[in-house]
């Protein structure tokens, strides 16, 4: 009998406390979309929420870290986490490869949950 009233007391305080703490993954995320507005240049970009990965991100590696964006083209990062984001960028005429990513501009945005930040480059 008393294990009965253990258990109902548990499910009575317990159930309900964890359920207000939030319960799992409900916080929500929010999005930042890139657009390249130039017609005659190509973006290089790279986005974290860590500027030395920003800053140390080079050609050889950049294609696991980055993305290219041709003339008015758009990217969204999603499901981002409330916090500051920073992100690089280097425009180069549409086509040629940079050799390096040195001299490229480095910027910063916040980003809250449930938000949208536009932004254009280059």
């Amino acid at each position: 009998m008393m294990y009965k009233f253990c258990l109902a007391m548990l499910i009575a305080f317990a159930v309900p406390s964890i359920a207000s703490a939030g319960g799992g993954n409900t916080k929500s995320t929010g999005t930042i979309t890139f657009k390249n507005t130039s017609a005659t240049q190509d973006v290089y970009l790279v986005l974290s929420a860590d500027r030395a990965f920003v800053t140390s991100t080079t050609i050889a590696n950049f294609s696991g870290r980055g993305r290219v964006l041709g003339p008015n083209e758009s990217t969204s990062y999603t499901s981002l986490k409330s916090s500051r984001y920073h992100y690089g960028f280097l425009a180069t005429p549409t086509g040629v490869v940079p050799t390096s990513l040195s001299g490229n501009t480095i910027r910063s945005t916040n980003v809250a949950g449930g938000q949208t930040v536009n932004i254009n480059l280059p």
